[in-house]
């Protein structure tokens, strides 16, 4: 499932990032944003590795390893 649920777009419009756009914008952000389950001990990001991802969580945790 890559769709926002509507309790996931509710909860996104209250994110500080993106609370301060408009309707319009924020629509746009929708259509262009992929919901994406991640397994566990999956890895994000790289430290020293470039990437062209914003990641929102909406649930779940995140562990930061150096």
């Amino acid at each position: 499932m890559n769709e926002f649920s509507a309790d996931e777009v509710a909860f996104l419009k209250t994110c500080p990032l993106l609370g301060h756009l408009c309707e319009k914008n924020f629509n746009t952000f929708i259509k262009l944003s992929q919901r994406i389950v991640f397994q566990s001990e999956e890895v994000l990001l790289e430290e020293g590795k470039d990437s062209d991802y914003l990641f929102i969580l909406i649930s779940g945790e995140v562990a930061l390893y150096k």
